[in-house]
């Protein structure tokens, strides 16, 4: 449903349904130490959820009771919180709480009581599909922008499909569309409403340490009202746990793009991009517009986004500084669906032994028709042969008993045992890819009217291009072959239309 979570306080919710004390717990999974238990003196309670097809119940466990105020950030409704910390992968979480009228679900405890056989809801529980009753507690209409250094009146995001931020044939924008955008201005994002926490949301700042681009619909790339398109809808989104989206998950069709402004500390020599997984060597570091070179002015760790200035003096002195970010992110949901096929099989040779054969193929596809650089299908195989063949050899035998009395009773054997591997990786599988598309950059865009274009003729003068080789000026063999026809005659008075589909059949038209 097309629901809008920072405005819940005000909608009328029946009192036995409206929480209106909460107490959140969690229980961590056990690290890899001996005896080590992160829950000691937690609260002993049976978790269970059974609003799903497949019912659920966890525990008894030792459960952490969090603080309000320190752990997580209750939403005035109290319909839904924000943890503080990220929970770890095989974590439970779980909550209890007493409604208006005094409906209680859970048993809602406070202190460990093993006697009371106390229970709580389960919210969260590791590698559970969407068939368990937690799947759709997880709110899945957020996405993170950057951490607490954001300067809010900077920010600016876009959501395009297919490089375009319009709808097909229509004026508006992806951006309105889906409620992201003030209503004066379709293109420009509401920073005061869509992005959280907001400063009027009472305490949400001094918990929350990042800040999220909130949809007013929970699943707005599903929903087949704003997204008619049923190529463009992206409901699989929706179906997909977390722990698969990595590996299962479906293609992305839509992005979104952010700007913004980092705020640094008083520590110049490192920043921290706020980005997880950078795609190697794809970064581009300017100080005050100077390009900065890797290993010479600076060092980055791209699992952690943090960048190391080798010389903090020599770059910034004692002056300002604008330093100047671009890279590539391996984005949550725009990994391409990977298949892999394995084979193994063994050829018995009778007594003599076998030979052995195993084989792994990996192939990743891609999201895009035209894929840019870095992000093309990819492939992989690797195989291997081993052998082991026995084979009597009583030649040898009989060669051996001329020299020893008594002769050789034992029989021979040559054993032969051998193993080869190999491998071979395909870093694209397509044999081609686009260098640049040449979107939201300082690039001059190029009319194709017929009114823009008009003939030339030779430069006169080689100013500002002296040291490029053209210090004697030009001539006629250095002129650029570019010829632009939009007027084909076809041979009875009129031109000859072409579409684009006619040039390439690969082309598929989304936006505009």
């Amino acid at each position: 449903p097309r629901i809008d979570a920072l405005a819940l306080t005000n909608l009328v919710v029946p009192s036995n349904v409206r929480p209106n004390q909460v107490r959140v717990y969690r229980h961590r999974a056990a690290s890899g130490s001996v005896g080590l238990n992160p829950n000691l003196g937690g609260v002993t309670a049976i978790g269970v959820n059974t609003s799903g097809s497949s019912p659920q119940q966890a525990g008894p466990f030792n459960w952490e009771l969090l603080v309000q105020g320190r752990d997580y950030w209750l939403d005035p409704s109290g319909l839904w919180f924000v943890l503080t910390n990220k929970l770890d992968p095989n974590d439970f979480l779980a909550v209890s709480y007493v409604a208006g009228d005094g409906t209680r679900v859970g048993t809602f405890p406070a202190s460990d009581n093993p006697a009371s056989a106390d229970s709580v809801l389960l919210v969260v529980e590791p590698s559970r599909g969407p068939d368990a009753g937690t799947f759709r507690h997880a709110m899945r209409q957020i996405y993170r922008v950057t951490g607490s250094d954001l300067a809010r009146s900077s920010l600016k995001v876009a959501v395009v499909v297919n490089r375009s931020e319009r709808p097909p044939n229509d004026v508006s924008t992806w951006l309105s569309v889906f409620g992201l955008s003030i209503p004066t201005d379709q293109s420009v994002f509401d920073t005061d409403n869509r992005l959280f926490p907001r400063s009027r949301d009472p305490g949400a700042s001094d918990v929350i340490r990042d800040f999220f681009v909130f949809f007013p619909a929970l699943e707005p790339f599903a929903d087949q009202v704003l997204v008619p398109d049923p190529v463009q809808r992206n409901d699989s989104l929706y179906r997909t746990p977390e722990f698969l989206l990595l590996t299962q998950g479906p293609a992305s069709k839509f992005q979104m793009r952010l700007e913004y402004t980092a705020t640094g500390g008083g520590d110049r020599s490192s920043i921290n991009l706020n980005a997880l997984q950078i795609r190697e060597e794809t970064e581009q570091l300017f100080v005050n517009g100077r390009r900065l070179v890797r290993g010479v002015d600076y060092s980055i760790g791209y699992q952690t986004g943090v960048v190391s200035f080798l010389d903090p003096e020599g770059l910034f002195g004692g002056r300002a500084a604008t330093v100047t970010a671009r890279f590539e992110e391996r984005g949550f949901f725009a990994v391409a669906p990977t298949s892999i096929v394995g084979l193994t099989t063994r050829w018995q040779l009778g007594e003599i032994g076998g030979i052995n054969l195993v084989g792994l193929y990996q192939s990743e596809a891609t999201a895009f028709n035209r894929p840019p650089l870095g992000f093309e299908p990819s492939a992989s195989l690797i195989g291997g042969i081993s052998t082991d063949l026995r084979f009597n050899t009583p030649g040898v035998s009989r060669f051996l008993s001329r020299f020893i009395p008594g002769g050789v009773t034992a029989t021979s054997r040559l054993d032969l045992n051998a193993e080869v591997a190999f491998s071979k990786p395909d870093p694209n599988r397509s044999g081609q890819a686009t260098l640049e598309e040449f979107e939201a950059d300082q690039s001059i865009g190029i009319s194709l009217r017929e009114n823009a274009w008009q003939f030339g003729s030779r430069p006169l003068r080689a100013d500002g291009v002296e040291s490029f080789g053209f210090a004697s000026g030009f001539d006629s063999t250095q002129a650029v072959q570019l010829v632009w026809q939009n007027l084909i005659p076809d041979g009875q008075g009129g031109v000859v239309r072409v579409r684009p589909i006619d040039i390439d059949t690969n082309i598929v038209l989304q936006g505009s």
